[in-house]
């Protein structure tokens, strides 16, 4: 009787645990070399979220909103769109009442749309905050088809010779908490890899194709560890006599 009692009491208290799953999706981006690539692992709860609709997703990347239309910042990790692939469709998973996610609205500058050249896995991704709470389209996370809740996501795409300053992308750590779901950007040079002063378009060399992109980074207000060239911690005015010297040294 006891030992019944006993059972009882522990499935009483278990019951809520296991019906409960946890969200936890992280991905990374990394500049290697001449190339970008992005990986992704993690799995969904979905079960607190609202399925919105079913829609056909490639692999992409949208570092910042677009302002007209207004669109959201989004990332989804994958191989390129191609209508013919059965299983790049998705299903569009937004929180309880359309409610924005705690995070930012960006991880980047730039609000056009860049495609991989490869990629592999599951097709999956998020949308930001919208930019505007009215207008604006509402967050957003895509799984496969059939996703079940709680199961292990995992795929990579990779932009060939590529950099960040090309896809509009700002070096951090970015985190989105949806409903039950963790989802963590980081975005980073290799690690291991000294940061080469000056080569602001990341591609191993220091030279007039710098001027650009440390001029784009300058005005963006965005921190490029490579273009902040008194190493002060900031990509600011105080830079560019540091960066003409390295450029003409």
């Amino acid at each position: 009787m006891k030992t019944s009692i006993f059972l009882i009491a522990l499935a009483t208290i278990s019951w809520p645990l296991w019906q409960t799953t946890w969200g936890d999706l992280s991905i990374e981006i990394l500049q290697i070399g001449n190339d970008v690539v992005v990986t992704s692992s993690g799995s969904v709860d979905t079960t607190s979220l609202v399925l919105g609709s079913t829609e056909v997703f490639g692999g992409a990347v949208q570092p910042a909103p677009a302002a007209n239309p207004t669109e959201n910042a989004n990332l989804t990790i994958g191989f390129p769109f191609d209508p013919n692939t059965a299983n790049q469709t998705v299903e569009v998973y937004f929180n309880p009442d359309f409610e924005p996610v705690a995070g930012p609205s960006s991880f980047g500058f730039e609000s056009f749309t860049s495609l991989p050249n490869t990629g592999s896995g599951d097709v999956h991704g998020f949308a930001a905050n919208p930019l505007h709470p009215v207008v604006g389209h509402a967050p957003y996370i895509a799984v496969p088809l059939g996703y079940v809740s709680g199961d292990l996501l995992a795929s990579e795409m990779t932009f060939v010779n590529t950099s960040f300053v090309d896809l509009g992308l700002t070096e951090g750590t970015y985190a989105w908490s949806f409903e039950n779901n963790e989802v963590t950007l980081t975005i980073v040079v290799a690690l291991g890899l000294p940061t080469l002063l000056g080569d602001c378009n990341l591609d191993g060399e220091v030279n007039f194709l710098d001027i650009t992109p440390f001029l784009n980074t300058l005005s963006s207000g965005h921190y490029l560890s490579e273009a902040d060239c008194n190493q002060d911690g900031e990509v600011n005015f105080f830079d560019i006599a540091a960066f003409v010297a390295i450029l003409v040294g």
